[in-house]
């Protein structure tokens, strides 16, 4: 229960009148209200009134009067609240505190002669020990009288004087010097008064409860990974919450493992402040944006959701093989393994393993490939999404016919690809035909050499056996071997033909040294009378660096 004490706007009416004479007469009884008239001044007692708080105008004549009103337990004004008004946290007062009391007192002459100006002088002060506020003195002034000049001047004249204030703190006095002409004989009937305003303000709490739910989860999932998701419902206000219940529908392509597509919980109560956590787990089962709404209630008409969107992307790996469809025994077989991630997830962890087939033999690999036993294999790392890469194999047949050439891709989360592509060789002279270099990388200054290995695997002679190397510009030869002469034109070595017998081998050698650093190409070409369908070429490439620097 709060007690309080509210003293509304006073008013405080004063009635002075004067009667002009052009000789002595007996005093005139004066209208009401009763002016206390002592020489030629008139001196008036103070009282106290409470009135609303819009100061109405009155005539003169028809001032009303009040009585005081007092409520219990008065509350004094505060400074840095509402002017006139004080302010209490809703809790009722134990002791009375002071209320303003605002007294007015003029001095005015009892007589004057016509023609002669009239000087009032109006006392506001307040002898309480509270503050009074918004202070206004009023004066209407009576119809046989002008207005001269005051001091302090009115803020208004029209359509009556009137003397704004501000407040009085207790103690304070105010002093007002009217000047007014009369405009005709007879009493002159002049009422001043005055009126302020004190209150009290009361502030009460409004208890009232809130509800907050929010949703924690993942952003970004793979497909099959399962997602964890909390639910914490909370009350935000300063009252309990009762009778808490959260609904989540699971869109399609999230799968709960009771396959349940409507999680529902239930909380009894919540403390002001209190919070409540449930969590779950749930299988990504489809790709896409899938997004839903979880929904809080509560008793009171309480509510509140929130929207989780997960975007579930996929990983796939691709694996392709490209080789030529009919080589020359004695050539080497190029093959291109392309390996794609056509997903929208990073692949990681990517290899290929490429298992050498039963008639060909292991050159050459591109990107680190080593050859394992009888598998080439490759450590590719991650894969972006819509990434691909290009590795490279040279594999040289070891005989006639179809080889048939396999290899897989892998990579995390158990994703496997097999590719495959078929090459048939054809043994037209029965030559193998072979280009190695001894020195691969080497430093510009550095010596290397390139052996030119030629061996017929046929059953008849291999004649007209022409050789023509292309040497790079990288490249400076200072030697070449062979078992025929050669000759030099630019940046070709050309030998003279030769014969070579069913079952035997010969080599040719030639020395170069880097002077420029490059990726160099040693191109050798071989014709042969056997060789019907066009010369076979071979090109061995040999990486080239300035001192210092890595090799790529």
């Amino acid at each position: 229960m709060q007690r309080f004490q509210l003293a509304l706007p006073a008013l405080l009416v004063l009635c002075v009148s004067a009667e002009l004479r052009a000789e002595p007469a007996p005093a005139k009884p004066h209208a009401q209200p009763t002016c206390f008239c002592k020489d030629r001044s008139v001196t008036v007692q103070s009282f106290e009134s409470f009135f609303p708080s819009t100061l109405p105008h009155f005539p003169a004549a028809a001032m009303p009067s009040f009585a005081p009103s007092a409520l219990d337990h008065p509350v004094p004004h505060q400074p840095g609240h509402l002017p006139g008004v004080a302010e209490t946290p809703g809790q009722g007062q134990d002791e009375d505190l002071p209320t303003p009391v605002v007294s007015i007192r003029v001095e005015a002459p009892a007589e004057s002669a016509v023609g002669q100006d009239l000087e009032y002088r109006i006392f506001v002060v307040n002898r309480s020990q509270a503050a009074a506020h918004h202070v206004v003195v009023r004066d209407r002034l009576p119809a046989n009288a002008r207005y001269v000049r005051a001091s302090p001047e009115p803020s208004e004249t029209q359509p009556e004087l009137a003397w704004e204030l501000g407040s009085l703190e207790p103690g304070a006095r105010r002093e007002i010097r009217l000047i007014l002409s009369p405009t005709g004989g007879g009493e002159i009937d002049n009422c001043v008064r005055v009126a302020f305003e004190h209150g009290v303000r009361l502030k009460t709490q409004l208890a009232r409860a809130a509800l907050r739910l929010q949703k924690i989860g993942p952003a970004e999932a793979q497909l099959y990974d399962a997602l964890s998701y909390q639910l914490i419902v909370t009350n935000t206000g300063n009252a309990p919450l009762a009778n808490v219940l959260i609904s989540d529908e699971l869109p399609d392509g999230l799968e709960h493992r009771e396959n349940r597509k409507q999680l529902s919980f239930s909380v009894d109560s919540l403390a002001p402040g209190q919070s409540r956590q449930f969590s779950y787990e749930v299988i990504a089962k489809r790709t896409g944006r899938l997004g839903n709404r979880a929904v809080a209630t509560a008793t009171g008409g309480l509510r509140d959701e929130v929207q989780s969107t997960v975007t579930v992307n996929e990983a796939a790996l691709q694996l392709k093989m490209e080789a030529p469809r009919e080589q020359s025994f004695g050539r080497t077989i190029n093959y291109d393994l392309i390996v794609s991630n056509t997903g929208t997830a990073p692949l990681a962890n990517v290899a290929v393993i490429n298992r050498l087939p039963a008639k060909a033999a292991f050159v050459s690999a591109s990107d680190n490939g080593r050859l394992a036993g009888s598998q080439v294999e490759w450590s590719l790392g991650n894969l972006a999404a819509g990434a691909s890469k290009t590795i490279h194999l040279k594999l040289r047949p070891t005989g006639t016919g179809e080889i048939v050439n396999s290899a897989e891709a892998r990579a995390d989360r158990g994703l496997r690809v097999t590719a495959e592509a078929k090459t048939n060789v054809v043994g037209e002279a029965g030559l193998l035909f072979e280009v190695v270099d001894t020195e691969d990388p080497i430093e510009v200054g550095q010596d290397t050499q390139y052996n030119i290995i030629i061996r017929n695997q046929g059953s008849v002679p291999a004649t007209n056996i022409r050789i023509t190397a292309t040497v790079p510009p990288q490249l400076a030869v200072t030697r070449v071997q062979g078992p025929s002469d050669h000759a030099r034109e630019e940046s070709k070595i050309v030998f003279q033909p030769l014969n070579l017998p069913p079952g035997k081998d010969t080599i040719y050698r030639v020395f170069v040294r880097g002077i420029k650093a490059g990726d160099a190409r040693f191109r050798v070409e071989l014709t042969s009378d056997q060789l019907t369908s066009g010369s076979l070429l071979e090109e061995e490439s040999t990486n080239i660096f300035t001192p210092g620097q890595q090799e790529n």
